[in-house]
């Protein structure tokens, strides 16, 4: 959740410490998920590719492919190793770093484009800005993210970011690099927009309220939940 928190300004101007601190902020944030969340990902990938493969019979799946998380990863762990759980991170990084930033650096800037605090927006407000700034990552760093599943699924054998992307152009142009374009905006953009109306109206609500630090974590968690 935390690729979604948004950091909360005092001026609705947008002084350059205010970006330097979210960008930093967002970096580190996404650096630890996505290195401490990896194999989970790579999980649901690995089921996701095997039963599309069953389904759609385009490669003949292994017989003695798992179905179930558990046996998904001591799959992985047997044939791969433990390092095979991370198999994946470094696109993953290559999108995930880069994207947050920016994703936090939009939110500000449409926020200042407005004249407001980020804290300030409606929820109209709130919402479109986190669509559109979701959108504008989402078409941005796509290409990262098919390369990332791709990693991750087992099938296909890259040697280097750089040279997945070279290849992806060569064999299927601009469409491989940008396949899921449409159903991945339909997913993340709203996701975005809800998951901000939701913080921001969920914090101003608890700071409206004297709250002990126990009861301030039970309401913080179910407005997550709730998201």
């Amino acid at each position: 959740m935390s690729e979604y928190c948004v950091t909360m300004t005092s001026k609705p101007s947008f002084p350059l410490k205010t970006v330097a601190v979210a960008f930093s902020s967002a970096t580190i944030s996404a650096t630890c998920s996505t290195c401490l969340f990896q194999p989970f990902d790579l999980i649901k990938t690995r089921l996701q590719t095997a039963a599309n493969m069953k389904r759609l019979a385009y490669i003949a799946a292994p017989s003695n492919a798992p179905t179930s998380m558990m046996g998904t990863m001591v799959y992985v762990i047997r044939n791969e190793s433990y390092r095979g759980l991370w198999k994946g991170t470094t696109p993953s990084m290559f999108r995930s770093v880069p994207s947050i930033a920016l994703y936090f650096t939009t939110l500000h800037s449409m926020a200042s484009l407005i004249g407001k605090k980020t804290s300030d927006l409606s929820v109209a407000e709130s919402f479109s800005i986190g669509l559109a700034a979701r959108s504008c990552v989402g078409i941005g760093f796509l290409p990262f993210t098919v390369i990332k599943a791709r990693y991750e699924s087992g099938i296909f054998e890259y040697r280097g970011v750089m040279k997945a992307i070279l290849s992806i152009w060569k064999t299927e142009g601009g469409r491989g690099l940008y396949g899921g374009l449409t159903a991945t905006l339909l997913r993340d953009a709203p996701f975005s927009g809800l998951y901000l109306a939701f913080y921001i109206q969920g914090k101003r609500l608890m700071n409206s309220c004297k709250l002990h630090n126990l009861e301030y974590l039970r309401i913080w968690f179910i407005i997550t939940v709730q998201c």
